[in-house]
């Protein structure tokens, strides 16, 4: 038995979120397919966080637990419909039994085998008792904004159409910065004992410029925190998209975290700008 901890990458455009579905495309799925054609195995796979459809991640990470027992029948998503650019490697730089190779090699068999939107950057063993999700002490997000419409963006950053003022952005964030409870800011479950208190380490606003894809003025903003709710960055972020128009006070974002509103869902951001940029343990 083995702990495999696996750091990837992936577009999202073209997925419907992390998690496994049935019929449709996900990444998670795209990750058991290729454990099961590669490995011949249908393990269990953890994520640190589970991105929605549409959701980038630059550094999301997964543990898998190797048991190296025959296979036993489990659905997989069986939809690849993005061509694979790689070239496969062969077997015989190692030997056959998967369960012999090296983590380098299970990377490399591994990422011959996924869809050229997801690939994995890194591989090590890790002791059994790692969990991707529980032993994270924290997650990292960008959400990127552009002024101005560009074709080259348009799946990775949320054009508003209007000036982004900055100064208004980086006062809004800086209420969002400690120990608060973000129940208005996320899709709450059936669970009503969950707990919606989050720590944010860090948030602010940045203003930079691209020259590739294209040249373009880009906004980003970033934020640090414990543990993130469901669609919570989506929603702080068009709130203060919100504020930069005058169409919110700062008043009334404050009072967010006091009292529940469903206003910050009328205000949420689209999923194509959002990036899981890297998890801290």
């Amino acid at each position: 038995m083995r702990n495999l901890k696996l750091t990837l990458t992936y577009e999202g455009s073209r997925f419907y979120g992390w998690q496994i579905q049935k019929n449709v495309r996900t990444v998670q799925g795209a990750l058991a397919l290729a454990f099961a054609d590669v490995m011949k195995e249908h393990p269990r796979i953890v994520a640190a966080g589970r991105t929605d459809r549409g959701v980038h991640a630059e550094g999301q990470v997964v543990n898998v637990v190797l048991h190296g027992d025959p296979p036993s029948p489990r659905h997989v998503q069986s939809g690849r419909d993005i061509p694979l650019l790689r070239t496969p490697v062969s077997a015989a730089d190692g030997d056959e039994n998967p369960q012999l190779w090296s983590v380098e090699k299970i990377r490399r068999e591994l990422n011959a085998a996924l869809p050229a939107d997801v690939t994995i950057l890194q591989a090590e063993f890790a002791p059994l008792n790692f969990h991707a999700r529980h032993n994270a002490r924290a997650r990292v997000y960008r959400y990127q904004l552009v002024p101005e419409y560009s074709p080259f963006l348009r799946r990775h950053a949320w054009c508003v159409r209007r000036e982004l003022k900055l100064a208004v952005l980086q006062e809004a964030a800086r209420c969002v910065v400690g120990k608060h409870n973000f129940r208005s800011f996320c899709d709450p479950d059936e669970e009503e004992d969950r707990s919606f208190k989050c720590t944010i380490d860090e948030c602010d606003w940045r203003e930079i410029k691209i020259t590739r894809p294209c040249f373009a003025k880009m906004v980003t903003f970033h934020i640090r925190a414990d543990r993130f709710l469901w669609k919570m960055v989506r929603r702080l972020v068009g709130t203060m998209v919100e504020i930069n128009a005058g169409r919110c006070s700062l008043e009334q974002f404050r009072s967010y975290f006091d009292t529940v509103s469903p206003q910050p869902a009328e205000w949420t951001a689209p999923p194509f700008g959002l990036f899981l940029e890297r998890v801290i343990y």
